[in-house]
């Protein structure tokens, strides 16, 4: 019985050996995680009309709409893309702006939209 005893602890490892430097890396990953995303979700921003967008893909503009309502206005983006969305952050005015039935010879670069008032000073972000 000693021979086999004396086999099971020189090769089974002690479990206490083991569990301290799992446990160590586990809780260096975790750090690490957590400081991953307090970067990433603090200094993630759009940024603002005067600088431009900071380091989501995107562009501000800022446009009037045309006198008449529902009549074609062409903001451009130059995205190389064409863009997802038109936010628009801010209005003059209550309208609705939306994208123009017209087709868009470069939608890699330029967004056509219309909006229901006229002469509406808008802000976007387009992305």
């Amino acid at each position: 019985m000693s021979f086999v005893k004396s086999i099971l602890n020189t090769h089974i490892p002690d479990h206490n050996n083991i569990a301290k430097p799992v446990l160590g890396v586990f809780q260096r990953l975790t750090q690490q995680w957590q400081e991953l995303a307090q970067v990433i979700n603090g200094t993630v921003e759009f940024g603002n009309p005067t600088s431009g967008s900071v380091n989501i893909q995107g562009r501000w503009a800022t446009v009037t709409t045309p006198v008449s309502a529902d009549t074609d206005f062409v903001v451009t983006h130059n995205l190389g893309r064409p863009a997802v969305n038109h936010s628009p952050t801010t209005k003059s005015a209550a309208c609705d702006v939306y994208l123009s039935p017209t087709v868009n010879p470069s939608p890699n670069t330029q967004i056509i939209l219309r909006a229901t008032v006229g002469g509406v000073a808008l802000t976007f972000f387009i992305h």
